[in-house]
């Protein structure tokens, strides 16, 4: 029902929940209002808008960096082996990249195409700006940065809050939180749980909406929410395929658009005859549940709420657009590899082949593509695995896409320190915003 902030102009407001549009909505609110408390439960896991270490491209460029991947847990006689490859991976993929610098780039045009405008239009001359008409600052990222460090939160555990722009506000003050919760309410009061109060006038409910489906037969219905379906798209009951429901894949970072082309690809092919669902489906769909629910136990009413890297490996398995080596040489050679090797071929690294490929445009789109994770840092990554693997380095740093072995600090470690500019290595009290 929200439509603009001029109802709360000098209002005592309290808001709940703290979504990417409640976080849009909290930062017009507070702007005007004469006093507002953001009340939450936990800490979300903020991650701006324009993420990058230059910050001037969005979280839509963010790619899986097929040169990180190469992390997962694996016997111990074969991380010798590994780490080899690693090494020797590392050193041809970065030559690669520096010779694809010099002879895929028109030096003398360099000046002129460098982009003067961000992702959201800012002018880059201005400064960096991490979100919409947000400055990057040293405040800024730290608390993002202890606000994740206090349950160890990050992309691969909890659903990500895509938007900072509140974040200005909360540091300054204009903003106050309150992370204990709401424990009662007392005529123009909002008691929390750990004995505070705030005044309030309005309360204000930022807490996104329920999956229901009562224009639908019963038997339609998801059994316990989309999360139930096989790929949160599809009954399964295989004889009620014949519905899908598109659009509930909710990654934790990543494109619900992507999502939802991948998934439309897959029901046009099961409704043509092309293609049939899983015979197993019913139990692929209770260990995909399963395992969603465990991993984002920290999000437990974010029902579509899904980790990219296991979606893409099914759904693109069963519609068989699978990109190789060949078809990659085929429509752009050597530099079309060194683009996906080195940049964003998300969405259209998937678009290449199988049914409903257009690989040639695909190919001019990932020749342009920039992405938002740097190189080097993949390169880092792949060096710091193989030491781990050698038993040189303790701890493994592992890749962006395995969230066992450190609990997420490598993603921490990446959006705040290194893309960021804070320099923590544990969380600052002052932003627990919880009487003791």
């Amino acid at each position: 029902d929200y439509y603009n902030n001029e109802s709360f102009v000098g209002k005592k407001v309290v808001s709940v929940g703290f979504g990417e549009s409640g976080a849009d909505i909290i930062k017009e609110v507070s702007n005007v209002a004469g006093s507002m408390t953001m009340s939450i439960r936990s800490y979300p896991f903020i991650l701006p808008r324009q993420p990058d270490k230059a910050h001037t491209l969005s979280t839509d460029s963010h790619p899986v960096i097929i040169l990180a991947a190469l992390s997962q847990p694996i016997d111990w006689y074969l991380r010798p082996l590994r780490a080899i490859v690693l090494i020797l991976g590392t050193a041809v993929t970065s030559c690669l990249y520096l010779i694809g610098s010099f002879l895929f780039r028109n030096n003398s045009d360099k000046e002129e195409s460098k982009p003067k405008l961000d992702s959201f239009r800012q002018p880059i001359d201005n400064g960096p700006m991490i979100d919409l008409n947000t400055p990057s600052t040293k405040e800024h990222f730290e608390l993002m940065h202890s606000w994740a460090m206090f349950d160890k939160t990050c992309p691969a555990n909890k659903f990500c809050t895509k938007n900072a722009t509140c974040v200005p506000n909360i540091v300054s003050g204009k903003l106050q939180v309150n992370a204990s919760g709401i424990k009662t309410f007392e005529h123009n009061k909002v008691i929390f749980n750990d004995g505070t109060s705030a005044d309030c006038e309005v309360l204000l409910a930022c807490i996104g909406y329920d999956d229901a489906f009562p224009f639908l037969d019963s038997k339609y219905h998801p059994p316990q929410g989309v999360r139930s379906l096989y790929l949160h798209a599809f009954h399964p009951d295989q004889d009620l395929c014949s519905l899908s429901f598109i659009g509930f894949n909710r990654p934790s970072i990543g494109g619900i658009p992507l999502c939802s082309e991948l998934i439309c690809r897959y029901w046009a092919l099961l409704i043509s005859g092309q293609r049939s669902l899983p015979a197993d489906v019913a139990v692929r769909a209770k260990v995909q549940a399963r395992k969603e629910t465990e991993q984002f136990a920290l999000s437990p009413g974010v029902n579509s709420l899904m980790f990219l890297p296991d979606f893409l490996h099914e759904v693109v398995h069963q519609i068989g657009c699978e990109p190789n080596i060949p078809t990659i040489l085929k429509y752009g050679g050597f530099h079309l590899l060194l683009k996906i090797l080195t940049a964003n071929p998300i969405p259209h690294l998937f678009r290449l082949k199988g049914p409903g490929a257009t690989p040639e445009l695909s190919a001019k789109a990932i020749f342009v593509s920039e992405g938002s994770v740097d190189f080097w840092f993949g390169v880092w990554l792949a060096l710091q695995n193989a030491l781990a693997d050698l038993g040189i380095k303790r701890v493994p740093a592992y890749s962006l896409h395995d969230y066992s072995y450190n609990h997420g600090q490598t993603y921490r470690d990446y959006f705040f320190k290194y893309c960021g500019l804070s320099n923590l290595d544990a969380p600052l009290d002052k932003y627990k915003y919880i009487k003791t």
